[in-house]
């Protein structure tokens, strides 16, 4: 911290790439809520009947990461936090008073007897 103080060009180019690495963060984040798709390459090697290797095939095949939820709810409650952050239920009583008894019926099941 104190070279990148010292160092203005320094630390000018540690911001700089520290606003790269969070852009990085918020695509992959973006993404991740929402849903993607990447192809994949799966290198086949083979062998002919003498043991040689073959040319290496390359099989590409397109995958989908569905959207995820765990994602979308942080992006939702750090982007819109009025909106979406968790607030604690206020406590109603709904007895009227404190000192009001309390009473709990079992059912009749039968097996008291």
């Amino acid at each position: 911290m104190r070279w990148a103080k010292e160092h203005e060009s320094f630390g000018k180019a540690l911001g700089e790439g520290k606003g790269v690495s969070d852009a990085k963060v918020i695509r992959s984040l973006y993404e991740r809520a929402t849903g993607y798709e990447y192809e994949e390459e799966k290198k086949i090697i083979e062998y002919d009947k003498d043991g040689n290797v073959k040319p290496v095939k390359i099989e590409k095949t397109k995958k989908h990461v569905p959207p995820d939820v765990t994602a979308q709810i942080f992006w939702l409650k750090n982007r819109q936090r009025d909106r979406w952050q968790d607030r604690p239920q206020d406590y109603v009583d709904q007895t009227g008073d404190n000192d009001a008894e309390v009473q709990i019926y079992l059912p009749d099941n039968g097996r008291d007897d």
